[in-house]
């Protein structure tokens, strides 16, 4: 008991109580098996996770080449070649700088003793960028600070997805669009003809093969860093099992509707933490299987996905899995764009989880619902995390069966339509309303029922009603309620 009330109570009073009961020398004696515990504990877990080799990239370096052995004095200039010389147990470090390519990382997997680790020498300081520097060819137009150069790409609208189609979802051009130019680092606002430009703006004529840039002043182009999305992904991930991706940044990818820079497909044991997906076309990061069976085990920890066209974090069909201390915020700025703010967009959405956390999230500010759960969650839980300011609600259930629970988070609006078995516990709620049938989509229905709500604190800053629930029997003879 004593030795419990050391590890667990930090108060002085308890640590004096146990160095006068075993004195000075047993006390250096407990102290010294603590330290070889802790040393033979990390030795082990080091012991676990064996690397084998370690590969450098360093896009910086003079001597940089893919057709050198990968050292720290003589490294590869592109991720992609260490990716093929990775077997278990390797570990690829990457050197600061802008790495200009697709990531594949397909049918290559590490183990559980030995995973393949691949991680930023210095994290936040490794890119890996869908756009390209556009430096030569610009030319001069008629209004100052306005240039334009050559356009290769006959990329057009994006296909609306046929189901989409089906439900009668039209979508405004904009949103169909992917070209984004980034000058200094701060995107332009597209436009959709020449006519309408203006200073800080940009306008892709496919029909000319031509890029128009308009600068916000009259300077001139060479004096300033012009970015280009032409890369539809930054990295994709697929059949791989034990692998960790650390501390990477990826940002500009030219992904379509419905795409991801990042795609980690059909994969197990994945790892991907302290890494940003950010100012992404379309969606920042996307977590899928397939029709037949879940991704899983996957632990994504400690990123953000920030200021994406339309999704933060996609997910579909995972199990097992543990989502922690992610802030997924500002996103769906194209979305809004062309009024898209509703059907498919949010800060997070995911289909078909089971198994799964969400631990510390937080979503702020996305032109969308900040977390979407949608369809199919079973055994699901969120705990903790800050759910406000979106431009939808912060939490929405659609067509859950659950169990889910909800507990520790700060919301400012929560909404569900047709979902079961959800416990709700020591929240803090604003607007919270529940609604039995949205007769739209064609996810399987559930009965509102079996809903627990317990030490929930509910508020409100205007005169609309507090709280909205429908009087249907099912759902009141089902409904437990205690301490709100």
């Amino acid at each position: 008991m004593i030795l419990k009330s050391v590890f667990f109570n930090p108060e002085k009073q308890r640590i004096f109580m146990f160095e006068s009961y075993l004195g000075w020398r047993g006390m250096v004696f407990v102290l010294t098996m603590i330290v070889f515990f802790l040393i033979f504990s990390s030795e082990k877990a080091s012991a676990s996770s064996d690397v084998i080799q370690t590969l450098h990239v360093d896009c910086q370096h003079p001597k940089a080449s893919d057709n050198n052995p990968g050292t720290e004095s003589a490294p590869f200039k592109t991720i992609n070649k260490a990716i093929s010389m990775a077997t278990p147990g390797t570990r690829i470090l990457i050197h600061p700088g802008i790495y200009h390519e697709t990531v594949t990382i397909r049918d290559v997997s590490g183990t559980a003793e030995r995973p393949i680790i691949i991680e930023a020498s210095q994290q936040g300081g490794v890119i890996i960028s869908g756009s390209d520097v556009f430096e030569n060819q610009w030319n001069k137009e008629d209004q100052p600070g306005l240039y334009s150069h050559p356009w290769p790409y006959d990329w057009g609208l994006a296909p609306i997805p046929p189901y989409w189609q089906q439900l009668g979802i039209k979508l405004e051009p904009i949103v169909l669009h992917r070209e984004m130019v980034f000058v200094d680092g701060k995107l332009l606002m597209q436009k959709l003809s020449k006519s309408d430009l203006e200073p800080g703006s940009f306008y892709v004529d496919e029909n000319e093969d031509k890029l128009y840039v308009w600068l916000n002043d009259a300077s001139n182009i060479e004096n300033h860093l012009i970015e280009v999305a032409v890369r539809e992904n930054t990295l994709l991930i697929n059949n791989v099992e034990y692998l960790t991706v650390n501390g990477l940044v990826f940002q500009h990818s030219a992904d379509p509707l419905q795409s991801s820079s990042v795609k980690i497909e059909n994969s197990r044991n994945i790892i991907i933490e302290n890494s940003k997906f950010e100012w992404n076309n379309w969606g920042g990061l996307s977590l899928s299987g397939t029709y037949e069976e879940f991704s899983h085990h996957l632990t994504i920890r400690n990123n953000t996905a920030n200021n994406n066209g339309g999704i933060g974090i996609g997910i579909w069909k995972v199990a097992d899995s543990v989502f922690e201390d992610n802030v997924v915020s500002y996103n769906n700025w194209r979305g809004e764009q062309g009024e898209f703010t509703g059907w498919a967009v949010a800060g997070l959405k995911a289909l078909h989880i089971h198994r799964t956390s969400f631990i510390n999230h937080t979503a702020i500010g996305n032109k969308a619902r900040g977390f979407w759960a949608d369809t199919n969650f079973e055994d699901v839980v969120i705990d903790g995390g800050i759910f406000r300011d979106n431009l939808a609600e912060g939490i929405f259930l659609e067509a859950l069966q659950g169990p889910v629970t909800i507990k520790n988070t700060m919301v400012d609006k929560f909404h569900s339509i047709e979902s079961s078995n959800i416990n709700l516990e020591n929240n803090i709620i604003g607007k919270f309303y529940l609604s039995e049938k949205t007769g739209f989509g064609g996810a399987p229905r559930q009965p509102l029922k079996n809903w627990k709500l317990n030490n929930n604190v509910f508020y409100s800053q205007s005169s609309d009603p507090l709280i909205e629930v429908p009087f249907i029997d099912d759902f009141i003879n089902s409904l437990t309620l205690s301490k709100n």
